[in-house]
């Protein structure tokens, strides 16, 4: 017994160290990311160590209200940037990935801080999560399109084009906080897009870090937007049934995830394209 109370301690004096031992303090953020912007709630939630119950920080918690704000940011900075060139956005998503590699040890550590996972693991999801970034960098200006045979006439051909979608609604899990935002950000970004996140309330630091991340990179104001809340229910009906969101990609249960197909086809006037993990 006593042996294991010895161990205890030394763990939870390690984990504490953590919240205090970034080489960079600027990634740990508690406000919503709304329109380039760092912006507190009146209302805020406790973010909880599972390795010790104890409380890291009080977080805001983004309603309606917020959300509402940051689609309406979302569509203005889209109709703005969507002529960005491809060029322009693969080396904004270089930059991204050039950062995470600069910062991966204190993006680990936040993960580590919030989930519980060993910081092994951790660097493991950071380095998943530049991957992406990187991947994307490659592949956003190569969005081609089609030139298709005419079934009318052999002298006619049909060409198509690739063209963003608008605002998409970004709903990410506690369990990979910062690989499930890089797989959806990073295309978001590749293909001309702007987005609003709801990252899960138990891991809305890895999320936050993103919107560091993307502001240091160079990414328009208003393109990306995160708003940490625990109102899930909620704030995940609205962004389905909000007419202005052109596209929902969760990853989560299938029991959530077929509530939320179910709120896209019901509560929206427009068709949304839906991408379910």
């Amino acid at each position: 017994m006593l042996r294991f109370a010895l161990v205890k301690k030394k763990l939870l004096s390690s984990v504490r160290h953590l919240s205090t031992s970034l080489d960079n303090p600027a990634i740990f953020q508690t406000q919503a990311f709304l329109n380039g912007n760092w912006q507190s709630t009146e209302e805020t939630f406790p973010l909880i160590n599972p390795s010790t119950q104890e409380e890291i920080a009080r977080i805001a918690n983004c309603g309606v209200g917020e959300y509402n704000n940051a689609i309406n940011f979302a569509q203005q900075s889209f109709k703005i940037h969507r002529e960005t060139s491809p060029r322009e956005r693969s080396q904004i998503l270089y930059n991204i990935y050039d950062l995470i590699q600069e910062h991966k040890k204190d993006l680990a550590r936040l993960i580590t801080l919030e989930n519980g996972k060993p910081i092994k693991d951790s660097l493991g999801e950071i380095e998943y999560s530049a991957s992406y970034f990187r991947w994307f960098a490659e592949e956003a200006p190569r969005i081609y399109g089609n030139i298709i045979p005419s079934s009318g006439s052999s002298k006619k051909q049909i060409f198509t084009i690739r063209q963003p979608l608008g605002v998409v609604g970004i709903l990410t899990p506690w369990n990979f906080p910062s690989a499930m935002i890089a797989r959806k950000l990073a295309p978001c970004i590749a293909t001309g897009n702007s987005c609003v996140i709801k990252p899960a309330h138990e891991t809305p630091l890895s999320a936050l870090a993103f919107g560091w991340l993307v502001e240091q990179a160079g990414l328009a104001a208003g393109l990306c937007n995160i708003l940490p809340t625990t109102y899930t229910s909620v704030t995940g009906e609205y962004i389905c049934s909000h007419d202005l969101i052109r596209k929902v990609t969760f990853t989560g249960s299938t029991a959530v995830g077929k509530v939320l197909m179910g709120q896209c086809l019901k509560d929206s006037k427009v068709i949304k394209k839906i991408s379910m993990e």
